[in-house]
């Protein structure tokens, strides 16, 4: 099983950081994007975020362009137990991606040290959907979908597996908190969650 993880939510405590980046994106061109407000908008999937977020189609490109080049001054911790996680499972032998919606610059400040743990990476820079960057992933390792498996914390990711025909196993420490349920497995730690991906 080639194991996927999300990054933000899953890999990186980026919650807060994109509350600020967005309210201090908006509060530059007279926007009052509360970070509040953010946090209701990333716990709604449905619709455009930006748009959701108040902001105006016009200032979608330049919301991307600042995005790509200042959100990785941001602090975003990684969350407590991951280095030992993505450690061990290297440890024994598992393959592992990396699938993320966020920008390849902000994913190497944030996270560098820790990369050399991942096969495949694809960020937004490669593919606009993380649904298109699984099948990127599944292309270069040449097995059948189901031998993948994302891990995320959003509806969205459970969404993008699905679309890509991967697995999923959920994280409740993350965006969406998620719990386990008839559809799939929330580890509610690292520790936890490495349990079960050695098991199942």
């Amino acid at each position: 099983m080639i194991e996927i993880f999300d990054f933000d939510g899953v890999l990186v405590n980026s919650l807060e950081a994109h509350g600020r980046f967005y309210h201090d994106f908006g509060r530059k061109r007279g926007l009052d994007i509360p970070v509040d407000k953010v946090y209701q908008a990333i716990n709604q999937p449905q619709g455009h975020f930006f748009a959701n977020l108040g902001f105006p189609e016009k200032l979608w490109a330049g919301l991307i362009k600042e995005y790509t080049n200042n959100f990785g001054n941001y602090s975003c911790p990684v969350f407590s137990g991951i280095p030992e996680l993505l450690s061990n499972l290297r440890n024994k032998k598992k393959i592992l991606g990396l699938a993320t919606f966020n920008m390849l610059p902000n994913v190497e400040r944030l996270f560098g040290e820790h990369l050399d743990n991942f096969t495949h990476i694809t960020t937004q820079s490669d593919a606009r959907v993380k649904s298109e960057g699984l099948k990127k992933i599944i292309a270069k390792t040449g097995l059948p979908p189901k031998q993948h498996r994302l891990i995320g914390d959003t509806l969205w990711d459970v969404k993008d597996a699905d679309d890509a025909g991967v697995s999923f196993v959920g994280v409740g420490w993350g965006w969406h908190k998620l719990e386990t349920c008839s559809d799939y497995f929330a580890a509610k730690t690292p520790q936890e969650l490495y349990g079960f991906l050695m098991k199942n």
